[in-house]
């Protein structure tokens, strides 16, 4: 097997391990979904730009692209808390999360307004 297509692969496996829609990927990445799919089947090379783009997107190491290194994760408390959550209650940890996030950001938008009164 070629480079392109074992970078391909790589990556098509990396994307398919985020769980998140093909559409997102791409424009996260932007690229089109047509490049993304001649580079996972190795039809086409990605510039070098596009690996940026695509390590710098999705917190990916350009080493385990090209070259199949592990990266080294540093598992956070966060991380160990979130691994033991059964997976039939992805969807609820999903929501709360996406609450808590919309209260801080109201929060921090109160704080904002209330300093520019001061």
């Amino acid at each position: 097997m070629d480079n392109r297509k074992i970078i391909g692969q790589r990556l098509k496996n990396y994307r398919k391990s985020l769980n998140i829609p093909r559409f997102e990927f791409c424009d996260r990445a932007g690229i089109s979904s047509r490049f993304l799919s001649d580079i996972e089947t190795g039809k086409s090379k990605m510039s070098a730009e596009t690996l940026y783009n695509i390590c710098k997107a999705f917190d990916v190491d350009a080493n385990y692209l090209l070259f199949g290194t592990e990266r080294k994760t540093v598992i956070t408390p966060l991380d160990s808390l979130i691994q033991q959550i059964p997976e039939q209650y992805s969807n609820l940890l999903e929501q709360s999360v996406e609450m808590l996030l919309e209260t801080i950001r109201i929060a921090e938008s109160c704080r904002q307004d209330n300093e520019k009164d001061i």
